[in-house]
């Protein structure tokens, strides 16, 4: 018996010899390298014998970390990130390509090199959650490799995959379809069929019917042009979507693939999740119990291995137990995935072993252990109760609080809202009064000047033509005051009387108004400026102004009125331009002569009365006005009134 013990203990030794023989033959060869290629294989050895053991690949670091700076450290540095990333030790390979690419850059590599890492800093940052700057990597790659389908294709997976966590889902299918255009022809199966189950995924959980057949299809004839069975990672993908039983086989062949390749950075726990939910689906909650507990009882989960497939799988328990209305086991794998998300998984277990070598040691200690676990249950039990209901009587309190809070919120809002809608109407109430009375003074200015003008026609104009005629007659009968020119200086002075007094009557109120409309009223005022000595355009453009009403149509005269009096008597101008133009449901109009222009600011801030009676009116009509002007550059004026 004691023989057969030696004998293990030193087939044990011997093997322990022999491995660490081993691992130093490879560290010696890695030194020895001469080219990446070599060294990297030589890397990958080291790697998976050490399994991201630091203190295995202790020789490793300080190899990497002493000089001089080279391209094969720089590009080794790389892959220890790559197998970091799928050990699931992110910030170890955020780390591990920061100094790769340090030395690429020192090393001034060229661009391709240089995209390498950009691409992988791009993968680490997007599992860090860093999404902004997985995006800017993944731009810098893309860059460098646009013209390089078989590699560009990546940073646009990478981009895809970083818009998905943010929820954009538009950009994100953008770049995963991008990156499967740009692997469409290529040979390499394994890239080109892991883009299109992803574009599979996200059509069935986004996309329409039609998208989604379409893509199937595109699936099934890739499916077909194969010489051999897809890669592990896609198996099972079609049929999980044409037959549900056929695709739960394809996945268990998977993870005997997996389990029988042994790869440490590539194990069967997430496949098991998947196989353990679709099993959940189909309500074989047996076979999905039995999935999960694979997974807490793999020898990863042992060594410490990928935390969140036994996270995943804590949770799937939790919510599994709760649909079959198991309480207890529900609340156990709840508490222990909570225990999982707050403190290291390896640290846990370490402790577990050294709580099982205690209880173990003695019957006795066993006992006690066992009796003290009861207590401590029985005390938890009570505890957990106490704890249920303080805490759902300090959730009520709280949600009474909040309830009240929220209804005095909402209270104050209303009483704001009211405040503010009772302010509004107010300021209503002031502009409607405000344009009830410039209505009302307008409307009384018409008035006003419609009974000046009737005046000044009926009596002093009808007064002057009888002067006229009386001067007429005289005329006949005194030949001798024609002698001393005072007949003609007389009968020049009546007849400018009455061309004045037509010109006031015609300016209080236009009769061409009312006989030919806007149009024809201002065709008279061109003639009118035209015979005071400057040359007049006007351009009109517009059908509705044939149909405005009096009012409307007697504002937009006395407006163009006064801006054309302004330039006649300030504006020393010889040119003047009116233009009339419709646009949808406004009257633009422009004033502009050529004269002396002025000082805007200055102007606009002595508004005298000419000036205020056009903003009153334009601000009745609910229009606009802009002068542009400057000293010795003319002026125009541009208003803008509504005649819908």
């Amino acid at each position: 018996m004691n023989r057969f013990k030696y004998l293990i203990l030193f087939v044990f030794l011997l093997n322990c010899t022999i491995s660490s023989a081993q691992i130093d033959s490879l560290n010696v060869s890695f030194r020895a390298a001469q080219d990446i290629q070599t060294s990297n294989e030589i890397l990958k050895k080291i790697i998976a014998y050490c399994k991201q053991d630091d203190g295995c690949l202790k020789l490793v670091y300080e190899y990497l970390a002493s000089p001089p700076a080279t391209e094969i450290k720089a590009k080794a540095y790389l892959t220890l990130s790559v197998f970091s990333y799928r050990a699931r030790e992110l910030v170890k390979a955020k780390n591990q390509v920061l100094h790769g690419k340090e030395i690429a850059v020192k090393l001034k590599l060229n661009g391709d090199a240089i995209a390498q890492f950009n691409n992988q800093l791009s993968n680490v940052y997007r599992d860090l959650n860093d999404q902004d700057s997985a995006i800017i990597y993944a731009d810098k790659a893309e860059k460098v490799w646009k013209n390089d389908k078989e590699k560009v294709w990546s940073a646009y997976y990478n981009k895809y995959l970083a818009y998905l966590s943010l929820k954009d889902y538009k950009n994100a299918d953008i770049y995963l379809i991008k990156s499967y255009e740009d692997l469409k022809n290529s040979e390499n199966r394994m890239n080109k069929g892991f883009v299109l189950h992803s574009i599979l995924i996200a059509k069935k959980d986004r996309g329409t019917s039609k998208e989604f057949d379409k893509w199937l299809n595109e699936f099934l004839i890739f499916k077909k042009q194969g010489k051999g069975p897809l890669d592990p990672q896609h198996m099972g993908l079609v049929e999980m979507f044409e037959n549900k039983e056929e695709g739960l086989k394809i996945l268990e062949e998977k993870i005997r693939l997996l389990e029988k390749s042994d790869n440490p950075f590539d194990p069967p726990d997430l496949t098991r999740n998947i196989l353990a939910d679709k099993y959940d689906s189909l309500g074989r909650y047996d076979d999905a119990i039995t999935q999960y507990n694979k997974i807490l009882n793999s020898s990863g989960a042992r060594s410490g291995g990928n935390i969140e497939s036994f996270k995943a799988a804590r949770m799937g328990l939790f919510q599994l137990y709760k649909k079959i209305n198991e309480p207890a086991k529900a609340y156990e794998n709840i508490q222990k995935y909570i225990t999982l998300q707050d403190s290291s998984y390896a640290a846990i277990e370490k402790k577990n072993i050294a709580e099982f070598e205690v209880k173990y040691n003695t019957q006795e200690k066993e006992k006690n252990i066992l009796i003290q676990q009861a207590e401590i249950k029985d005390k938890t039990d009570k505890l957990k109760t106490s704890i249920i209901i303080i805490t759902a009587l300090l959730s009520l309190a709280f949600l009474a609080i909040i309830a009240i809070r929220i209804r005095n919120k909402f209270t104050r809002n209303m009483h704001l809202k009211e405040k503010e809608l009772q302010l509004q109407k107010i300021k209503e109430l002031e502009q409607n009064n405000k344009l009830l009375s410039l209505n009302s003074m307008l409307e009384g200015q018409e008035v006003e000047r419609l009974r000046i003008a009737q005046d000044l026609h009926d009596g002093l104009g009808g007064l002057l033509t009888t002067v006229k005629a009386h001067f007429n007659t005289i005329e006949k009968e005194i030949d001798n005051i024609k002698n001393i020119n005072l007949y003609e200086k007389t009968n020049k002075l009546i007849d400018e009387a009455c061309i004045e007094v037509r010109r006031i009557a015609h300016d209080m109120v236009p009769h061409s108004i009312k006989i030919s409309g806007l149009r024809g009223a201002l065709e008279d005022l061109k003639n009118s400026i035209s015979t005071r000595g400057l040359e007049c355009e006007i351009d009109i453009h517009g059908q509705k102004l044939d149909h405005l009403s009096a009012e409307k149509a007697s504002m937009i005269y006395r407006i163009i009125q006064e801006t054309t009096n302004n330039a006649v008597k300030h504006a020393k101008a010889n040119k003047l331009f009116i233009q009339l133009l419709e646009h949808e449901n406004n009257l633009h109009i422009t004033v502009e002569d050529d004269g002396q222009g002025f000082d805007i600011n200055n102007i606009l801030s002595k508004k005298g009365m000419g000036l205020k009676n056009i903003d009153s009116r334009i601000n009745y009509l609910s229009g606009k006005i802009n002068y542009d002007s400057s000293p010795n550059h003319g002026t125009t004026v541009n208003i803008e009134i509504p005649i819908n």
